[in-house]
């Protein structure tokens, strides 16, 4: 005999609603469960009649029944203590109740119940009722008012007749209970039950569709089992077999789960048959308009449909609840009718002015040979509809349309290359690059092999994949020189890519020649990107200013060039970035929100940029939450563009004291760095390497990451952050020679660019690690505090404080230690504050360091307290954040008061609201020992 509660597998909560009701009752109770079709309300009305049983009570069950004579109740004295169908309580003799005189009948059933013991009466189905049984109802509820009784009712959501929503209204809150569709992993727990085994992946994917509904759910396994669609597996040293949907499913079986999956009328099937051609979700403007009738003839289907569970609205729109039974109609669709039905939907949804998408996606099913040439025409040309509106949606349409068209298609290679050209534009460079490669061995013509090729070389450009662009470009040379004239684009492309490799003075030769050749040809986007070449190849020689004017000039070339086709995100990015060089971390800022907002898809790679700006400008807290947004968005952009955001969000972590965080990040980072795939400004990471090795105090660690970005032919602003840390940190054999590079590059940037107050602090700060100043780096701190830069500024006070403490000067060491710390501590940089006061100690200078961390607000929170509060917005309790941070429960209740003074709220949810509004975290909604 089974249990109460493996009927009710996911019911934690209504089976506690049912215990609390069925408390010893004193005079009449009534309660009413509420749910749509096959939501387990059955279910939980056997439940409560074992758990009553259990207890000595007296159970009787009934059910309505509605007939020709009008309804009935279904009375079944002694309900089976078993259950062995959950989904009834068993049958009995029937007293009508559609007469007045009719309850008095099912009252002298009842009349004996209460007398020796309490008793519970099962109504269910009572949205069948009539008004006359209804009132019936009332009077029973009348009658057996003194008697303890408790009455579970269980009722559907819709329809619900007006006598029945008073009733509803009438009952006490407590007295009422929705109940839901069951949760995926609840179903799939009942199926292996059901099965006697696990399930495979084609089962598991079919429960999503079954809509929370068990008693679907059921029908559908009998269905597989009656046409033997399920095949079984055994794993060695498994503990069960698994079991599968077979390949191909019979269209019999379809039809059987059809008729025998929900109770409709014929006509009703019929109808939803041609709603299914419209997919699991559709308006009923369209569905009017497909089937040629008046919406009111359709008021009848709708109202079974909806009454049996089939259809639910959502959002003005109507949706089968369960997207199998969906399935299951359109596969009984014939194959030819069908095509024919989704080009009716195409020209509908058209006609309803809906979105392309929606259009293509009937139009791919309905293309056959006989229309594949005009369904492709209309992908086109809605596509370079969308290009400046929806890029995303365009790209999918141009995608659509190749995989519509054979590869012997005239038209096929122009195709290919648009497509490939639209997913690169939209950052799914994954994509192009895989359609690039497959079409190249479908294509002969010389000519559009090398277009089809430039795109694949773009792909792996925007991936840093730059090796094999480079072994790509060296693959044209089987297109003759007729074909390179005409595609300068490919041209400058081509010298970006060995620009980025290393050839600078080879590429510097050529950009003057590209852009008058650019100019000549009208090309704006070839002349964009040789613009972007020359660019970085004046950033390379430390000519920032002129490096940011050229920038500027390329990205406002490429809007403009790129109105009404796929716009170039590089020159944008490259202006943000030399912007930054110069110190303008706001204006960096209001350009990269502008481009984000103008190319959306490409919004994961400007959040790096946007993570940079604010780690350069002092922000750790605004940097991290970009850089973990970014990455965690961008990883279809290749590795090389994520290696300096997780080695800077390392940084933040190490600072933190969140060591271990720091350790998975820089392991990604140095592996992806590994590669091969090199990416811009990857010499940051080599900077956090560096710096996390000299605080772990691995000083031969240090120096060989130093000797590493040594080999680096970055230049420009990447030498301005990490060069003066480089030759600080490099082995003292080699620092001569890398003090010499080093200080040949800031001087040749100072003299090009004044303005650019980072490089002149980077220039002062080399000075001074050169001759043992302490005063020259005391002024790079100066310059550094003027630029906005907080990190550098706290790193050139540390080491001035040390030179200045090595030669007894222990007054300014102090002095430039205070300093050091207090930027440490805006930073939120616990660990690096206290690697600085215990370098400094070593060499005799203790500090007593007076309060410079705010006592309110975000900034007064410290390490431990962040780490605390992050747990809180997780919903955790004290017990539980203690033991995940292996600290004590008093100490948890010390930050949690710190925390709730230092902000000025009174409760942990008033607590975790405000923290992640503030850092962008996600906010749990379910208590930890609830979820």
């Amino acid at each position: 005999m089974r249990g109460p509660d493996e009927w009710c597998l996911g019911r934690r909560q209504e089976r506690r609603w049912i215990a609390r009701a069925l408390s010893p009752p004193r005079h009449l109770r009534m309660l009413l469960l509420e749910g749509p079709p096959g939501s387990g309300k059955s279910v939980l009305a056997a439940f409560a009649a074992l758990l009553a049983k259990s207890r000595n009570w007296q159970v009787v069950g009934a059910r309505v029944e509605a007939g020709a004579a009008g309804c009935r109740w279904v009375v079944t004295p002694e309900p089976s203590a078993t259950c062995a169908e959950p989904s009834g309580l068993g049958t009995g003799s029937a007293v009508p109740l559609s007469q007045g005189s009719s309850a008095a009948s099912l009252i002298d059933v009842l009349r004996p119940l209460g007398k020796t013991a309490p008793c519970l009466l099962i109504l269910e189905d009572v949205h069948r009722l009539e008004e006359a049984a209804l009132e019936g109802l009332r009077l029973i509820s009348d009658r057996l008012d003194p008697a303890p009784v408790v009455v579970l009712m269980t009722a559907r959501c819709y329809p619900v007749s007006a006598q029945l929503a008073a009733l509803r209204w009438a009952l006490d809150p407590a007295a009422f209970l929705a109940v839901g569709p069951l949760p995926e992993a609840v179903l799939r727990t009942l199926a292996e039950r059901e099965l006697h085994g696990a399930l495979g992946p084609g089962l598991i994917s079919c429960l999503s569709q079954v809509g929370g509904n068990p008693g679907f759910l059921g029908s559908f396994l009998q269905t597989l089992r009656r046409h033997r669609s399920i095949t079984w597996r055994t794993t060695p040293g498994g503990p069960s077999p698994i079991a599968d949907l077979n390949q191909d499913l019979p269209r019999q079986l379809w039809e059987d789960l059809v008729v025998g999956g929900w109770d409709l009328s014929p006509e009703t099937r019929y109808w939803l048959k041609l709603a299914s051609v419209l997919g699991p979700r559709f308006s009923l403007r369209a569905f009017v308009q497909l089937t040629g009738r008046h919406a009111a003839d359709l008021l009848t289907l709708l109202e079974e449909a909806l009454a049996a569970g089939v259809l639910e609205e959502r959002g003005g729109e109507v949706a089968f609840r369960a997207e199998l039974y969906q399935k299951a109609l359109y596969a009984t669709v014939p194959g030819a009718l069908k095509a024919e039905l989704h080009r009716d939907a195409a020209k509908v949804l058209e006609h309803l002015e809906a979105s392309p998408e929606a259009v293509g996606w009937h139009l791919v099913r309905a293309a056959g040979s006989g229309s594949r040439q005009e369904t492709v025409a209309w992908f086109r040309k809605n596509a370079a509809d969308l290009v400046a509106a929806s890029p995303h949606e365009a790209a999918d349409l141009l995608a659509k349309s190749v995989a519509l068209c054979s590869p012997t298609d005239a038209d096929f290679p122009e195709l290919v290359a648009d497509a490939a050209a639209a997913w690169v534009a939209v950052g799914e460079v994954g994509q192009a690059e895989r359609l690039c490669r497959q079409a190249l061995g479908h294509v002969a013509d010389a000519r559009q092999r090398s277009r089809i090729r430039g795109y694949l070389v773009e792909a792996l450009l925007h991936r840093c994949q730059l090796s094999l662009a480079a072994q790509t470009l060296k693959d044209e040379e089987e297109i003759g020189a007729v074909e390179r004239e005409e595609n300068l684009r490919a041209e400058a492309t081509a010298a970006l890519i060995r620009l980025l490799c290393g050839e600078t003075r080879a590429v510097a030769q050529q950009v003057p020649i590209l852009k008058a050749r650019s100019v000549a040809g009208g090309d704006r986007l070839a002349l964009s990107r040789a613009l972007l070449v020359d660019s970085l190849v004046r950033e390379r020689e430390g000519d920032l200013g002129a490096a940011l004017r050229l920038a500027a000039e390329a990205s406002a070339l490429g809007e403009t060039a790129g109105e009404g086709s796929f716009t170039d995100p590089f020159p944008a990015s490259a202006q943000a970035m030399f912007l930054m060089d110069l110190d303008q971390f706001g204006a960096a800022q209001a350009l990269l929100r502008r481009q984000g907002t103008s190319q959306r898809a490409w919004w994961p790679f400007m959040r790096f940029l946007m993570g940079f700006s604010w780690f350069w400008s002092g922000t750790w807290t605004r940097a991290a939450r970009e850089f973990e947004a970014g990455i965690g968005e961008a990883l279809h952009h290749g590795a090389g563009w994520r290696v300096a955001a997780r080695g800077l969000y390392a940084l933040i972590c190490y600072g933190r004291g969140d060591k271990e965080t720091a350790r998975e990040w820089m392991a990604i980072a140095e592996a992806e760095w590994a590669s091969g795939d090199r990416g811009y400004r990857v010499g940051w990471f080599l900077l956090a390497k560096i710096l996390i090795a000299h605080c772990e105090g691995a000083v031969d660690e240090a120096a060989y990451w130093a000797s590493r970005a040594e080999s680096l032919s970055e230049s420009g602003g990447v030498w301005a952050t990490i060069g003066p840390w480089v030759v600080h940190h490099g082995r003292e054999d080699q620092k001569p020679a890398l003090a010499y590079k080093v200080l040949g590059k800031l001087e040749a940037m100072v003299a090009r660019t004044p303005t650019a107050l980072g490089a002149s602090a980077a220039l002062h700060a080399v000075r001074g690690m050169v001759l043992d100043d302490p005063t020259m780096l005391a002024q790079a701190a100066a310059i550094y505090a003027k630029s906005g830069r907080l990190f550098e500024q706290a790193l050139a006070c540390e080491g001035a404080a040390w030179v200045f403490a090595r030669r007894g000067e222990e007054d300014r060491a102090r002095e430039q230690l205070r300093v050091s710390l207090g930027c440490f501590e805006r930073l939120g940089s616990d660990v690096l504050a206290k690697h600085a006061r215990n370098r400094l100690a070593s060499e005799g200078v203790r500090l007593t360091v007076g309060r410079t961390r705010p006592i309110t607000g975000w900034e007064a929170i410290t390490a431990s307290e962040l780490r605390v509060l992050r747990l809180i917005v997780q919903r955790r309790t004290n017990p539980e954040i203690a033991v995940d941070l292996a600290i004590s429960r008093r100490t948890v209740e010390t930050h949690v008061s710190h925390l709730l003074s230092k902000l000025g709220v009174e409760s942990r949810w008033q607590l975790a609201e405000e923290a992640a509004r503030h850092f962008g975290w996600h906010l749990s909604l379910k208590d930890s020992q609830d979820a």
